[in-house]
């Protein structure tokens, strides 16, 4: 038989409903959702979710690029709201239309988990004037290419073993500006 139901959740805790969906494991804030279950034509969990006034701790992404601009800050990121779309499966997790508000940066994209744990993601992060100002290593980029912009746009790929993922910095306008400036 055909089975379709809708739920609502309002104000859990994010990090509690981390055994259904993996990614929710490292968010602490108070979540809201609206889901659609189906079974047919497979068995489908989707919909979108808010979580208000939390943090990230613990992701691999936040932890590198805290070491390679010596930002600690990185390590454990608070915001202010977040919002997607989801969709689980048997064959795959994912997140969609990500956005992320914090007074330090910004976070669009998508994230996708494959059975395999094979990533496909592309995220867009923006840092604020005040978070570039506290890395001695973002200002030295800033410097070498004279960029005063209030926020600062860094786009990537992630991709490979979710365990062991790669991180690729896309092309981008500032990006372009760095190659130029560094003699070969």
């Amino acid at each position: 038989p055909r089975v379709g139901s809708s739920m609502q959740i309002k104000d859990v805790s994010a990090n509690r409903l981390g055994g259904l969906f993996f990614y929710l494991s490292k968010v602490d804030g108070k979540l809201q959702s609206d889901m659609r279950f189906d079974n047919y034509p497979r068995a489908t969990l989707s919909g979108r979710m808010f979580i208000q006034s939390g943090y990230l701790t613990n992701f691999d992404f936040f932890k590198w690029m805290g070491n390679i601009f010596n930002l600690p800050e990185l390590e454990k990121v608070y915001f202010d709201n977040i919002d997607t779309d989801f969709l689980t499966t048997f064959e795959k997790q994912g997140l969609d239309k990500i956005n992320l508000v914090s007074d330090d940066l910004n976070l669009n994209g998508y994230f996708g988990l494959d059975k395999n744990e094979i990533v496909s993601s592309k995220i867009s992060i923006i840092f604020s004037r005040r978070l570039m100002e506290k890395s001695a290593n973002l200002q030295t980029l800033l410097n070498l290419v004279d960029e005063k912009s209030d926020r600062l746009a860094f786009d990537f790929q992630l991709s490979g073993n979710f365990h062991k993922m790669n991180f690729q910095w896309l092309e981008s306008e500032f990006k372009k500006k760095i190659q130029k400036a560094i003699p070969d």
